[in-house]
């Protein structure tokens, strides 16, 4: 798989770096902000909240989908599965709830394995 990064400009003309070539993420840029002070980047980090949740997301669903051709192989109802979960903002027991016909399905799978 070919290792590619991409920069966006954010905010105060930061540059975030997210690296797409495993399930890594670096960040850099925020010296302007906070200088070497690798804590406070962090911490900067978690302030942001809602959206840095929905872009760890996004990045699960990315790493998803260039590593989907060794996921072709399964059965149609585990290939859906996965695809369900590959971002983990859908968990089992919340597609029970949604769902329950197919978390039974599933569920049915799993045992015959």
């Amino acid at each position: 798989m070919m290792s590619s990064a991409k920069a966006s400009l954010g905010e105060n003309g930061t540059h975030a770096w997210i690296c797409s070539a495993s399930s890594s993420m670096c960040m850099t840029g925020a010296e302007k902000e906070n200088g070497s002070d690798v804590p406070a980047t962090f911490a900067q980090r978690e302030r942001r909240g809602g959206a840095g949740t929905f872009q760890a997301a996004a990045m699960k669903s990315i790493l998803w989908y260039e590593s989907v051709d060794e996921r072709m192989p399964l059965e149609p109802v585990a290939f859906a599965y996965d695809y369900m979960m590959r971002a983990g903002r859908v968990d089992h027991e919340r597609l029970r709830r949604q769902n329950p016909e197919f978390a039974a399905r599933v569920e049915k799978l799993r045992e015959r394995a």
